[in-house]
Order: C-alpha cells, then sequence, then structure tokens
C-alpha cells in the first residue's frame, strides 16, 4: 500500500514539474534575439553582436568598432564564453509622441550586465547582474531591466556589455512598455516561487521516506535531491522511477 502511495506521489510530482517549468522560462515556446511587445510604438531595427577577443576594450573603444555582426540564431547565446560580448540594439519609434520602454531579460544567471543609452545627448551608464544588489539597480527587479526613451519618429542605439565567468552567457530580450514590464515580472515571481515550492516539496518528501520506504525505492530517494537541482535530471528520474 505505501509502495503504490509512493508512486503515486511520484506521479504527481513529474507532471506538476512538467507542467511549471515551461512556464518559468518565458523563452520556452517564443524564442526570439527580441520579444517584442510593443511593436505598434516600437521598432527593432537591428541585433549585432561583437565579442572581444581581447577581454580588454571600453565602451569608446567599442563604439567606433567595425566587427559588429548581426547574430543568425533564435536568442542570443555563446555558451561558455569568458569574454565580454557586446550587443548593440537599434530601436525606432514608429510614432510621433515619445515612447518609453523597457528592455528585459528573464535570463538571471547573469554575472556582469552594463547598459550604455545617450541621456541629454550623453552616453550613460547602468548596471545589474549578480554583483548589483536589487535597490541599486535602474529597475528594482530581479531581471536585468533598463528603461529606454525614444524620441518621436526617431531611431536610437543602445548597448549591452555581458560578462560571465562562470555561466553560459545567453541573452534573450523582451521589449516592454511598463504595465507589460511588471505583469510579466509578477507572472515571473509566481511561477518561480511555484517551481521551488515543488521542489522543495519533493526533497523534503524524500527525506522523509528516507527511512520509511522499500530498499528499491530508497536508492531512488537518495538520487532524487541531487537531481532535484537539474530541472532535466529530475524529470528524467522521477519518469524512470515512475516506470
Amino acid at each position: 500500500m505505501k509502495t503504490s502511495l509512493f508512486r503515486l506521489l511520484l506521479k504527481f510530482q513529474f507532471w506538476q514539474a512538467l507542467i511549471l517549468l515551461p512556464l518559468l522560462n518565458a523563452c520556452t515556446f517564443e524564442e526570439q534575439q527580441v520579444l517584442n511587445k510593443i511593436p505598434e510604438q516600437v521598432n527593432v531595427q537591428s541585433v549585432d553582436c561583437f565579442v572581444d577577443e581581447t577581454d580588454s576594450l571600453g565602451f569608446e573603444d567599442v563604439l567606433i568598432n567595425p566587427s559588429f555582426k548581426k547574430f543568425n540564431g533564435p536568442e542570443i547565446g555563446y555558451g561558455h564564453l569568458r569574454k565580454n560580448l557586446w550587443v548593440r540594439l537599434v530601436l525606432q519609434n514608429k510614432t510621433n509622441q515619445t515612447q518609453d520602454a523597457i528592455l528585459s531579460t528573464d535570463q538571471i544567471i547573469l554575472e556582469k550586465v552594463d547598459f550604455y543609452k545617450k541621456k541629454e545627448g550623453k552616453w550613460h551608464k547602468e548596471e545589474a547582474g549578480w554583483g548589483i544588489a536589487v535597490q541599486y539597480r535602474e529597475l528594482p527587479s530581479y531581471l536585468h531591466a533598463f528603461k529606454i526613451s525614444l524620441m518621436p519618429n526617431a531611431s536610437d542605439t543602445v548597448y549591452y556589455r555581458v560578462r560571465n565567468q562562470y555561466q553560459v552567457v545567453r541573452l534573450p530580450l523582451n521589449l516592454f512598455n511598463q504595465q507589460q514590464f511588471y505583469q510579466h515580472y509578477h507572472s515571473y515571481l509566481f511561477y518561480d516561487g511555484l517551481v521551488t515550492m515543488a521542489l522543495i516539496t519533493a526533497i523534503l518528501y524524500c527525506l522523509y521516506n528516507l527511512f520509511y520506504s522499500s530498499q528499491k525505492d530508497r536508492k531512488t530517494l537518495v538520487l532524487y535531491p541531487l537531481c532535484g537541482l537539474n530541472k532535466h535530471g529530475m524529470l528524467q528520474l522521477i519518469y524512470w522511477s515512475i516506470v
């Protein structure tokens, strides 16, 4: 009876994780370089990238660098780069009114993010990343988000500098107005909380049943919390536990 209940709970956790994990990643089903949520107001004219092989160029050097190339892929990603990645975006205001927008990425695991934009005719730098506390960012959120203001019927250029030493470099971008951004951010936190609760519940359940299960199930329970840190490994482990 206890073994049947154990397998039933594992099935429930498998389907719970299967449903929630795609929701945690906003780019799971709609992957493109910039997911533009305000296409009637702002047009993304170009997205170009440049990898600084010397790992030493400053922003002034990058401004005159001709090595930017169009990124040909569903989303900006360079794996374990360990070099400075520069991303140049050209945005066009299609209206006769000033448009205030927000550029954001759902890729929280970015160690260092610098954002350059023109403000009153001068380049202005904003910072985000693991090393910058939320309250010191331009937008107080866990997402690396920055404000931009586009003049009527004009184009403007902004730059990202992304540097990761220990994590993969991945930069799926979203373009929102302010209301859309906060709706997206609150939804992200909600789904993130659900997934975290599911993982914690699964791990606690395994630890509790470690002393009240058969020897076969006990082996699974020992490996289960370890694979819980990896969503793909977790799903595979639960699946093979069921079958």
